[in-house]
Formats: structure tokens, sequence, C-alpha cells
């Protein structure tokens, strides 16, 4: 019988790999490769108050199929997650260092050749909610929010 961390860490994992598919949708649609993710926005759409490094290893692992490459960012001078980095492609060189704003960062990656974006992560039921429009053709990624 599996135990209740088991069962946690594989809802967990369908859930993010709902959010993968969103974000896949989501980065199709701005017509970029790379897609910013906010803490902020992260820990709204999971319903949490803080999180541990962890959870950000189980983000990046069941996100592996839709973006392969994944890099986080920390809050200077901890070693806070900052926002997470996903994308189809390698991270351009010299594309990770030094530090700056997201917007700075997406705009640096970008002009490296890696199309990039800033986005918000709706919450969960908003996400299954465009997603199963979509899939049923009752929507468009269009209609998606920035």
């Amino acid at each position: 019988m599996a135990t209740t961390e088991e069962v946690y860490r594989e809802s967990q994992a369908r859930l993010h790999k709902v959010l993968g598919s969103y974000l896949l949708v989501k980065a199709w649609d701005l017509k970029v490769d790379c897609v910013a993710i906010p803490r902020s926005t992260l820990l709204k759409f999971l319903n949490l108050q803080r999180m541990k490094n962890k959870r950000i290893d189980w983000l990046k692992e069941d996100l592996k199929t839709f973006f392969p490459y994944q890099w986080t960012t920390v809050t200077t001078g901890t070693d806070t997650y900052a926002t997470l980095y996903v994308s189809r492609f390698r991270f351009p060189a010299g594309g990770k260092s030094g530090s700056m704003t997201d917007s700075k960062r997406v705009k640096h990656f970008t002009e490296l050749g890696l199309k990039s974006k800033v986005i918000k992560v709706p919450d969960e039921t908003e996400i299954y909610t465009k997603m199963a429009l979509l899939s049923n053709g009752l929507s468009d990624p269009s209609e998606f929010d920035a």
C-alpha cells in the first residue's frame, strides 16, 4: 500500500503536469520558448504560503517532458527561490549570470536568441477550465490571460 507521502507526491506530479500543459500552450501562443514564473504566482497556483527546495525539484522533474531545461533564481542574500525559468531550449551562454529583474532577464535571454516572457499562472481551477475549453474546441490560447 502506498504511503501518504507517495500519494501526495503522485497527486502533485499530476498537478505539475497540468501546469506543464498550460505553460506549453501559453508559450506557443506567446511565440516564446522560455517562460519565467515568479514565486508569488507559482505559490498562488500551488495554494502554498511557502515552498521548500524539494518542491521546486519536484516541479523541475515533472516539467522536464514539457520544458527540458529549468533554472531558478534566488532572492539576493537568501536561498529563497525567486523565479522558475523553464525552457524548450538550452539557456544561452552568459544569460544566467548577473543579478537582474525578471523583465530584464527575459529581455536579455531574448537578445541572446532565446525568446522569453514572464507569465502569471492562474489558479488551479482556472487552468482546468481553460484547458478543458481549449481541448473541446470552445476557446483558443489567445483567450488565456498573459
